[in-house]
């Protein structure tokens, strides 16, 4: 009996806080605004659908990111009013699937916090290893500079390169 691979999931959870409303953050987490505060953004991904050009259900689009490669995601949930949103990312180049869910949640007078939710499972050998680096190296980076770059923006109204 030939053996079946079995992929590894890795689960990272992350709360971003800012001195800003949950609206205004919540708009924020869209591939097309993520071009006024991301500086290389323009460049690294192409919105393929969305009858409103921006974040909605069903959104479509592409990225091309340094130590991901090439990769499709679809927003499988949008929810304005409860101001949350759950992209799938499927990693081309890595053999990983992610689900990104985050939601922005009122903290007090024009203070919030976004609770962060990181599901990354591989699709083969390579994808697991690729999960395991990622979940252990790429996700704290990640989080610590989105963080970053959302408040940049916001004190300053300026984009800053999430590369350094």
């Amino acid at each position: 009996m030939q053996q079946r691979f079995r992929g590894i999931r890795i689960v990272k959870k992350h709360q971003w806080n800012f001195d800003h409303d949950a609206q205004t953050i919540f708009l924020l987490l869209c591939p097309t605004k993520e071009l006024d505060w991301i500086e290389e953004w323009d460049a690294l991904h192409t919105l393929i659908y969305s009858e409103s050009g921006i974040a909605e259900d069903a959104c479509v689009f592409t990225s091309d990111i340094p130590g991901e490669g090439e990769a499709v995601w679809i927003a499988a949930r949008y929810s304005l009013e409860e101001r949350h949103v759950t992209y799938i990312k499927f990693l081309k180049d890595n053999d990983t699937v992610i689900r990104w869910e985050m939601t922005a949640i009122p903290g007090g007078a024009h203070a919030c916090h976004v609770d962060i939710t990181y599901t990354i499972t591989g699709l083969s050998l390579k994808g697991n290893r690729f999960a395991a680096e990622f979940g252990q190296n790429g996700f704290p980076y990640l989080v610590n500079q989105i963080e970053k770059l959302i408040n940049h923006y916001l004190a300053t109204g300026g984009k800053m390169k999430f590369f350094a």
